[in-house]
């Protein structure tokens, strides 16, 4: 016999998820009115687009209740209940940077779409098992009235708070629900971060890496491929390449990454410090400060505002180790889609995992000696030795080809000084050092292998050239 809900869940999730809704909408329609047009079209597109999700997840619910009685049907509640205030944060980014645009309209009307889905579902939902249906959807309809009042007086009074005050009531929703899975605080709170990073500490003083990168996407398919693919974060560029669906401008474009990598460090930093608490009751409650003290750090959000590619090597490495932890069982994550894959097969993501921090940024490679470490630590070894090979070699497997490709092709290497000259930038006179050989010795043999290449590139060069001056 299932558990009976608790007064939270009978009474207060239903108040407390017809404010987020009601939030959701207004939060909406100001996105709508900014990005689209003021005029009652735009309205009633969004208006339309979130009934007939609505009526769609309580169609949905019925139908899928009679044809299939022993099928998870809170799966896609959950999936609309994440996905829903990603959208809407995403079309309120599109707004700022691409208003009246195509994208924006069909993210306005995806958004729409799944919040009304979630409203669907959560009241057919709970509609079916509700001791008293009426009761249940008076307080889910007063807490949409009271979600209207507070979010249009916000909307008047103080418009940049609206979007994270939406999206902490979908989180404190979702909370009082009868599971309470860790992913959804984590992932609302990497969305907080990442819109109070965009509304209010936005533009600074960009450096280097900011400045490479986007004068890279500046000059788009002009660029040469060894500038796309730069040696020490070979990744990075390319992964910044599609916030440019936010903004025209490359440079913004470079700090948008790093504000969602932000983001995505925060859910880390909430999942691990909620492992880490021993107290079940406080467990939130440190993983919310940990996540507070991260953000207002000084440093690292001007780091952030800087534009170097630091979050995003974090974001990725962070997320390898985490995982390994948890597949060690050293810590618990809260991730039972995780734990519900076979032992290879969670080896096999973190082998990709590893070869895509590495490829993000070669300093990431030190995860390989970490590794390492961790198993001359381990007591039997044996143990730890054939999942850790599986994890190394995948890594391998996917790195390897892709590091020699771009050493070959891209970087031009034909010798050991060219080898160190591209992926260590070391100088002349650092290579004859290190080699033990003249500075003399190492100019020729550099030399010697341009001349090999031009070799080999010539006939490439001549046959392009030759067709395009169609001759």
């Amino acid at each position: 016999m299932p558990p009976r809900p608790s007064l939270a869940q009978r009474l207060g999730e239903p108040f407390v998820t017809g404010f987020a809704l009601a939030c959701i909408q207004v939060t909406l329609g100001f996105v709508a009115m900014r990005g689209l047009s003021a005029s009652t079209t735009a309205w009633f597109v969004v208006v339309l687009c979130w009934l007939l999700g609505g009526l769609f997840g309580a169609k949905w619910t019925q139908h899928a209740q009679g044809s299939h009685p022993t099928t998870d049907h809170d799966r896609p509640e959950r999936t609309l209940a994440v996905l829903a205030p990603i959208l809407l944060g995403v079309s309120a980014l599109a707004t700022e940077y691409a208003a009246f645009s195509h994208r924006t309209h069909l993210l306005v009307m995806a958004t729409a779409l799944a919040a009304g889905g979630y409203g669907g579902l959560f009241l057919a939902r709970r509609g079916q098992h509700a001791p008293d249906p009426a009761a249940l959807f008076f307080h889910e309809n007063n807490g949409f009235v009271l979600g209207i009042l507070t979010a249009s007086g916000l909307l008047l009074l103080a418009a940049p708070l609206l979007l994270p005050v939406t999206l902490l009531s979908q989180v404190i929703a979702r909370s009082l629900g009868p599971r309470r899975s860790p992913l959804l605080p984590a992932l609302s709170i990497g969305m907080l971060a990442t819109a109070a990073q965009l509304l209010f500490r936005f533009g600074a003083d960009p450096q280097w890496d900011a400045l490479m990168t986007a004068n890279v996407l500046h000059q788009g398919r002009a660029a040469a491929l060894g500038d796309w693919l730069f040696f020490a974060h070979p990744l990075i560029i390319p992964l910044t390449a599609p916030f440019l669906l936010f903004t025209d401008d490359p440079l913004v474009a470079v700090l948008v990454r790093e504000s969602f990598s932000l983001g995505g460090n925060m859910a880390l930093l909430y999942l691990a410090a909620r492992a880490l608490q021993p107290q079940p009751c406080h467990k939130a409650l440190t993983a919310t400060l940990a996540c507070l003290l991260y953000l207002l750090a000084r440093g690292r959000w001007q780091l952030v505002l800087c534009g170097q590619e630091k979050e995003s090597m974090q974001l990725a490495s962070s997320l390898f180790l985490l995982l390994y932890l948890h597949h060690r069982g050293l810590l618990d994550l809260g991730l039972p889609g995780f734990d519900r894959l076979s032992a290879r097969q969670q080896q096999s993501i973190l082998g990709g995992l590893l070869a895509l921090a590495t490829a993000i940024h070669l300093l990431s490679g030190l995860l390989f000696v970490w590794l390492l470490v961790d198993l001359l630590m381990h007591r039997p070894k044996k143990d730890l030795l054939g999942a850790q090979l599986r994890i190394v070699l995948t890594a391998a497997a996917l790195l390897g080809p892709f590091l020699v490709w771009l050493g070959i092709g891209p970087g031009g290497v034909r010798s050991g000084p060219d080898l160190l000259r591209f992926y260590l930038e070391w100088s002349e006179a650092e290579i004859a050092e290190s080699l033990a050989i003249p500075v003399g010795t190492v100019k020729w043999r550099l030399h010697a292998a341009r001349a090999r290449l031009q070799k080999l590139l010539a006939p490439f060069m001549n046959a392009a050239l030759a067709a395009w001056l169609g001759v």
